[in-house]
């Protein structure tokens, strides 16, 4: 086996399976994998991040990340978690379990 020159992010396969399948604009995969660098990347299933810091690594404006982030938490491919103050960051993390994803977020009837 070689080893590897760079340092890298592990991901397991079944999530990189899900990915591949599931119905996501570039703009929402981009968010996604910057999740997973800044959670996975540093050996942690969650981390605390501001709209304005994946802005910042996904080149997307931050008005889009909140409507994007918003979209991937109701179609439960990502979760957050609650921050104890309203201007602390929340800690998002990739949902695991992908049978739980949805290909569109809930309409309310």
């Amino acid at each position: 086996m070689n080893k590897l020159d760079e340092p890298y992010t592990r991901v397991s396969n079944r999530i990189l399976d899900a990915l591949s399948k599931a119905k996501l604009n570039g703009s929402e995969f981009k968010i996604i994998l910057f999740i997973i660098r800044q959670t996975y990347g540093y050996q942690s299933a969650g981390r605390k991040m501001s709209l304005n810091y994946i802005a910042a690594g996904t080149k997307i404006k931050k008005a889009k990340v909140s409507k994007y982030v918003n979209d991937l938490v109701n179609r439960k491919i990502l979760i957050i978690t609650k921050s104890q103050t309203s201007r602390e960051p929340k800690e998002l993390k990739l949902n695991k379990n992908t049978q739980l994803w949805l290909s569109s977020p809930k309409r309310e009837p």
